[in-house]
């Protein structure tokens, strides 16, 4: 009986220590409550797994087991009172499953796969405003030689050139004078103005050969050897550009383009006054260009048209056609006028070319008489 009641007392205190321990298992750490929902639980592989459902479950698969023992009918050591608990509250109790977190989003994906809270379009940035275009530099046209009024002078195309004439200008050949000889002059203070003919093909010219028959009209009457041009072709111009381009590099002072009145004559080419002004004004920009002074060779048809876009003229025998009136237009300009006559017979007749260069120099016309050949046979000055 007394060994009853002392299991009974035994019993009774093992079951209050297990209630005890249990009490306290229930309060865990807070901080080892906060882990609990981060890390799965892990439990001791050695500890015991006390669980009565599985307990019941295996006796009642497996009826050849001895029934548990009772409480009652144990034997009790008192060194063997105390129950050891479990390792830890958890084996007894199962936990409840963590709630699942929601998913963390990699920042540094890519930010078209994140939905932004508050939507917007990011601005783009304003472009940069583009850079003004530097000005186009003008070409400075104003330095090229301009030759005054009532300038002396002298024209020479062809046989032995005499620069002994005291002239402050001279009409060469643009193909026959070399560089050297233009420098020469120059060197004294005299300019040098270079003749090519702008309007007739010469089968003598070292450049006849890049004409083209579409370039070619009529032969002139009383010049062997020459044709009218078309001087709207592109190949015209261009051939004529390049004559200037020979006069830029010999160092002429400027240029006597000839034969620019090819509308008013027979050519054989269907040119009228608006395709002469277009070449005539294509002429006078080119050699402006390239520093060089132009005179207009007579086309006194369009003389107060071209007054401005040249430099001087060169006008033969418009006292012979009556026509020297319409140059004044050069010399209301301070432009002066370069006229020549051909006439032989005023030689011998000393008082009749002094009347005769009396009415030029009161124009103020640089007035000379000279051979058709322009040859240097004689010359006679009015100034």
């Amino acid at each position: 009986m007394k060994v009853a009641k002392f299991k009974n007392v035994a019993l009774f205190a093992t079951s209050f220590f297990l209630l005890s321990a249990c009490s306290v298992d229930s309060e865990p750490d807070q901080d080892q409550t906060d882990n609990s929902k981060q890390q799965p639980l892990t439990s001791d592989e050695n500890a015991p797994i006390l669980d009565e459902q599985n307990t019941d479950s295996e006796e009642a698969d497996n009826p050849s087991l001895p029934p548990a023992p009772s409480p009652v009918d144990v034997p009790v050591d008192l060194d063997d009172s105390i129950v050891e608990s479990p390792s830890t509250q958890e084996d007894l109790t199962p936990n409840p499953i963590a709630p699942s977190k929601p998913p963390v989003v990699d920042s540094s994906a890519d930010e078209d796969t994140v939905t932004p809270s508050t939507p917007g379009v990011t601005p783009e940035p304003a472009p940069e405003p583009n850079p003004e275009p530097e000005p186009t530099p003008e070409l400075d046209t104003s330095n090229h030689y301009k030759p005054q009024l009532l300038v002396t002078w002298q024209l020479q195309l062809q046989g032995t050139l005499n620069t002994s004439y005291d002239a402050e200008l001279y009409v060469m050949d643009l193909f026959d004078t070399s560089k050297s000889k233009i420098a020469s002059l120059q060197s004294q203070g005299i300019a040098v103005i270079c003749y090519f003919s702008a309007g007739t093909y010469e089968e003598w010219r070292s450049d006849a050969s890049k004409f083209t028959a579409s370039d070619l009209g009529l032969a002139l009457a009383d010049w062997p050897g020459e044709r009218w041009l078309d001087v709207r072709t592109h190949n015209v111009r261009s051939i004529m550009s390049t004559r200037l381009d020979l006069a830029s590099s010999k160092g002429c002072n400027g240029v006597d383009p000839d034969n620019v009145d090819g509308y008013s004559n027979p050519t054989g080419i269907d040119l009228d006054s608006s395709d002469q002004l277009a070449y005539n004004r294509y002429l006078s920009e080119q050699a402006h260009n390239r520093g060089l002074a132009i005179g207009l060779k007579n086309n006194v048809g369009q003389v107060e048209q071209l007054a401005d876009d040249y430099d001087f003229t060169i006008n033969e025998s418009c006292d012979r056609y009556n026509e020297c009136g319409r140059l004044d237009v050069f010399i209301s300009q301070g432009k002066p006028v370069l006229h020549v006559e051909y006439r032989p017979e005023l030689l011998n007749q000393p008082s009749a070319f002094s009347a005769y260069c009396q009415e030029f120099v009161d124009k103020q016309f640089s007035s000379l008489v000279l051979p058709r050949n322009l040859d240097d046979e004689y010359r006679l000055s009015c100034q």
